[in-house]
């Protein structure tokens, strides 16, 4: 374990890791580093890690498995190629209930949106058209009679829900189709500041 300070001695961020002998095929670097769990507050902090991290002169490979997906090391890197970065499977995740999951969550914007949901053989009791107010961060989530300002479905409802894609991303791949205004404020209400990240894998 390793801890990174500041100036007065607080705590800005921590490194779990494994180094392992003989696992790289290297006369010089046979030691293999596993990071296990990698927290940093600031960039101060996660530069210093990285530093840290550089300065084992027997390491021929590091391995970070759980790394997030907007982790910013490879706009840190003078050679960002040398990660040999590689998406994996995550934390996979779908929405039962769409009134119970909006409510639920948090939003760093207000507003208020309608859009409909298709039919879906597993959750038939989520398909329909759905009120979004959001007001001081708490939504409250109503069911609607009419059209909604735009349709998604629910596998891509659940993307924007945990911040893994933008609406308007969404939309602009053709998997949400409406009004563009109102995918606009959805967009908004829907903006996280971090992405979807599980790193304890449960």
């Amino acid at each position: 374990r390793r801890r990174c300070r500041d100036a007065d001695g607080e705590a800005q961020g921590y490194l779990l890791y494994t180094l392992n002998s003989n696992k790289i095929s290297h006369r010089a670097r046979s030691q293999g580093l596993e990071i296990r769990d990698l927290v940093a507050l600031n960039l101060d902090a996660y530069r210093a890690i990285w530093n840290f991290l550089s300065k084992h002169d027997l390491v021929g490979s590091i391995t970070w498995t759980s790394a997030p997906d907007d982790d910013p090391l490879p706009e840190l890197l003078a050679e960002p190629r040398m990660l040999h970065a590689q998406a994996n499977e995550g934390a996979w995740l779908r929405i039962v209930d769409i009134a119970g999951a909006l409510t639920a969550r948090g939003y760093h914007s207000d507003g208020q949106v309608t859009f409909s949901v298709p039919e879906d053989s597993l959750t038939p009791w989520n398909e329909g058209s759905y009120r979004l107010t959001v007001d001081n961060g708490s939504a409250e989530v109503q069911r609607v009679e009419t059209e909604g300002e735009f349709t998604i479905d629910r596998k891509h409802l659940a993307s924007a829900w945990c911040g893994r894609h933008r609406l308007q991303t969404l939309a602009n791949w053709g998997l949400v189709s409406g009004d563009a205004a109102a995918i606009a404020r959805a967009d908004s209400l829907f903006a996280t500041r971090y992405r979807p990240h599980c790193p304890d894998h449960f």
